[in-house]
């Protein structure tokens, strides 16, 4: 009886609540704001009080809706934002990181939907002073991590790994990528095994461009561990093996200057082995 009394005493509640919010005009069901008094729909009386003008609030019993409309939630979730910016900053953060999947998924969506006007945006931030020092940032990272690699050193390194991804074991023959708009073969990354180390052979290993992105700035260990669902016990000493001298086999002498071809390379330690044994004669 008790429980039948309360159910009754909360539904009696729930309807002066839902009465003293809602107003029947032209027969049509409207909502009021609690912070301008205002009630919605305000201009087309055909269009009923629904989420078009108020947020969905489950916790909200009586209509399911919140009890400002959605002008004034922005509003006060703006002030609340400039008061606690710190806050608001990591919360933001945080659910990047939970919704990465989601957030490229809505960014490519939009760019493939307006992709010159994705462009121009684009554009018109790099010249914004924020933009410029991206840029110049984003290029002395790039050139700072250009790999120093000759084309017999990386066939090499390739074939070592029997021409597969180290990470996931796929082909080079399977290895699809989108450029400039189509489907086309292309060749692995050269990635960096240590993030911040060597450019040379010694710290390259061949990657697809889905394993190079997805480990992005990680360790080795980070991301190639078993929590990894395309890592394997075999691929894992396979690169060790390699970053603790399986490349000493194929190393080529270092360039002296950016772009040197290998033939001119050898030439000049030829020409300097001569004049060495000429001078000890």
């Amino acid at each position: 009886m008790g429980t039948i009394k309360q159910f009754e005493i909360a539904e009696r509640k729930r309807k002066e609540k839902f009465a003293k919010e809602h107003k029947l005009i032209d027969g049509i069901d409207h909502k009021i704001c609690n912070k301008h008094h205002i009630y919605f729909p305000d201009e087309d009386p055909w269009i009923h009080a629904t989420e078009e003008y108020f947020y969905h609030n489950d916790k909200n019993m009586t209509d399911h809706l919140h009890p400002e409309c959605k002008r004034c939630g922005i509003i006060k979730s703006r002030i609340n934002q400039i008061e606690n910016e710190e806050r608001a900053k990591k919360t933001k953060l945080d659910w990047y990181k939970d919704h990465k999947e989601l957030n490229w998924k809505r960014a490519n969506e939009w760019k493939e939907k307006d992709h010159e006007y994705a462009l121009q945006c684009y554009n018109d931030w790099l010249k914004t002073e924020n933009g410029k020092i991206s840029s110049k940032m984003s290029y002395e990272k790039r050139k700072s991590k250009e790999h120093q690699i000759y084309d017999i050193e990386w066939e090499n390194l390739k074939k070592y790994f029997d021409n597969k991804c180290c990470y996931c074991g796929l082909p080079i023959e399977e290895h699809w990528i989108r450029y400039r708009g189509k489907i086309l073969l292309g060749d692995f990354h050269k990635d960096h095994a240590i993030d911040e180390g060597r450019n040379d052979i010694k710290n390259s290993i061949p990657s697809c461009e889905s394993c190079n992105s997805s480990k992005h700035n990680k360790t080795l260990h980070q991301f190639y561990n078993p929590l990894n669902p395309n890592y394997t016990r075999e691929r894992y000493v396979r690169i060790v093996e390699w970053l603790k001298g399986g490349y000493k086999p194929y190393i080529l002498p270092k360039r002296r200057y950016k772009g040197q071809r290998l033939t001119s390379r050898l030439k000049e330690i030829e020409e300097l082995k001569s004049i060495k044994m000429l001078k000890t004669n």
